[in-house]
């Protein structure tokens, strides 16, 4: 038993090391290209991770980032507003450019102790961190929410079950979502939504309890996209057009950069 544990940890280490190596080649292979280049942009990460930021297997590849706030200046506002589904290491990248960049955050988290630990680390007056129970519903539901998505908030927060805490890092849970009180979202027109959160394959109603703010132009950034048919999911609500994917092949992680182009 101690014998294969050690091999187990070994194979982790092994496994993370690839990982991160191709992380690095990708980097470096973008930065040689200027694949996704913007010069406040590159000072931003540059800044964050000078600081202490990371980028890594368990949170937003540096890439996926680079691409979503690449199409995000080419809007070309004085202002932005932004939607983050899951706390993170984005966020805390995102404290350290919103000023600068003009970017107000509403970020949504389900671990009431990573929500206190992110609070403690944002210091910016334009990033929101909101803490949102996770709740659950049945399949039955989830089809009612996505044929209502007009009423999705109510019929959520009326049919939904709590989540056990043990659960909560459960990355096969089945149809389980943040619980959004209305004081809760945002009172300003929305340009973009990170998800990277909740786990499972809830993570695809986010098009629905945020349907209010799917409009023409509207990036999307999603993590872990081909997980669960979350882009299908999208298809009943939108039309839209992939601007980025990538896959890896160190790992299972892969993301992708959307623009809602009609919405049903």
């Amino acid at each position: 038993m101690i014998i294969k544990r050690i091999i187990n940890k070994i194979k982790t280490i092994y496994k993370k090391r690839a990982i991160e190596a191709e992380y690095q080649r990708e980097n470096k292979k973008d930065l040689a290209l200027k694949t996704n280049y913007h010069p406040e942009l590159n000072q931003a990460i540059d800044a964050f991770k000078k600081n202490g930021g990371i980028f890594n297997y368990f949170a937003l590849a540096e890439s996926a980032v680079r691409s979503f706030f690449y199409q995000l200046y080419l809007l070309e506002k004085d202002e932005y507003s932004l939607i983050e589904l899951g706390g993170g290491q984005s966020t805390l990248f995102l404290n350290s450019i919103c000023e600068a960049s003009h970017i107000n955050l509403y970020s949504y988290e389900h671990d009431p102790d990573y929500v206190k630990y992110l609070k403690t680390k944002v210091t910016s007056n334009k990033v929101i961190v909101n803490y949102t129970p996770l709740k659950q519903i049945s399949a039955d539901v989830r089809a009612e929410i996505f044929a209502n998505p007009k009423e999705a908030i109510d019929i959520f927060i009326k049919k939904a079950q709590d989540v056990s805490p043990d659960e909560f890092k459960n990355t096969r849970l089945v149809n389980g979502f943040y619980t959004v009180l209305k004081e809760q979202f945002p009172n300003k027109e929305i340009d973009g939504i990170i998800v990277d959160g909740p786990h499972g394959n809830g993570r695809s109603l986010a098009f629905s309890i945020f349907y209010k703010y799917m409009k023409p132009g509207l990036l999307v950034l999603m993590d872990d996209f081909d997980h669960y048919p979350f882009l299908d999911d999208l298809s009943k609500l939108c039309k839209y057009t992939i601007l980025e994917k990538r896959k890896y092949k160190t790992s299972i992680k892969a993301w992708v950069v959307l623009r809602i182009e009609k919405v049903l």
